[in-house]
């Protein structure tokens, strides 16, 4: 004997209801809370509610969506089909459903649907621990990926509206210390001003000569005398603030190369540039302290 079960979940608990096959499908009055030993009650309950024997075998029918419920119905020793949401709508439907949202008729229709082996798709396998770290690790990948995407277009949109020309003077993606040490002196056309040429040489010196001519053209003709000191600073904070991110979200997505250790092995491209006289840090939080002179 099979027994079928409907589950009907959100993100605390689930409804739940329960056929025989031969029978409609009732609902269960205990909700079934997030835990395996929570599923393994509902698993002997739903057999007890139909008679069945405590060996037989529950099949669960639920929308997708929900991989931890998913988790803990398998670990619980439930057979496990996962319908895409759609298709249960439209199965719902088909038996006349009124399309009102309701936990328990939602249970219902998805014990019908375990029922007929024509509509519940096939068992839910997880996959290998190996497989599910690369998903994990892809998925966190694609999300810094987007963050940090967003991040940049705040910054572009901020330097749109107050400087214009350095936006166009910038390298597109960002990503070059010089720029973002730049961006942390020189955040607004006040602060700009208060630049020389001998520190915004020092700043960009990894860049060409002629980038440089540029970019310091572009900051010298920045002109918003209507941002005074006051706002300059409110400007710069966020501005700063938006820099963090995005240099956090570089480490994050393994664009920047971390320190080397005593016994790590020599990195030719990465010790040359260090010796050729890299990037020096910055001190970020003395940013707003040091008067250029």
């Amino acid at each position: 004997m099979e027994v079928y079960v409907g589950v009907d979940w959100a993100a605390r608990e689930c409804v739940c209801a329960v056929t025989d096959g031969s029978h409609e499908p009732r609902p269960l009055f205990d909700r079934l809370h997030p835990s395996v030993d929570a599923a393994r009650r509902m698993l002997e309950q739903a057999r007890a509610a139909v008679g069945a024997a405590q060996t037989d075998t529950v099949r669960v029918v639920i929308e997708a969506g929900a991989p931890g419920w998913v988790h803990i119905l398998h670990t619980a020793c439930a057979v496990v089909h996962v319908v895409d949401a759609k298709q249960a709508r439209r199965f719902a439907e088909s038996r006349s459903s009124s399309g009102a949202k309701d936990d328990r008729r939602d249970a219902v229709s998805l014990a019908n649907m375990c029922r007929s082996e024509q509509h519940r798709p096939p068992p839910f396998k997880p996959d290998s621990a190996e497989i599910q770290q690369l998903v994990t690790l892809a998925a966190a990948h694609e999300s810094h990926t987007k963050d940090f995407g967003r991040t940049r277009q705040r910054i572009r949109e901020q330097l749109r509206q107050t400087m214009p020309l350095v936006d166009q003077a910038l390298p597109t993606d960002l990503e070059t210390k010089w720029a973002v040490r730049l961006l942390r002196v020189a955040p607004t056309p006040w602060h700009a001003k208060q630049l020389t040429r001998e520190a915004f040489d020092d700043i960009a010196r990894r860049a060409s000569k002629s980038f440089r001519d540029r970019m310091w053209d572009a900051l010298q003709k920045c002109d918003a005398p209507w941002i005074d000191e006051g706002i300059a600073t409110s400007l710069a904070t966020v501005l700063r603030h938006h820099l963090d991110q995005l240099e956090l979200l570089q480490r994050q997505l393994g664009r920047d190369r971390p320190p080397r250790r005593p016994g790590d092995p020599f990195d030719d491209r990465a010790e040359r540039r260090l010796l050729d006289g890299g990037d020096p840090p910055v001190d970020v939080c003395g940013a707003d302290r040091v008067r250029v002179p």
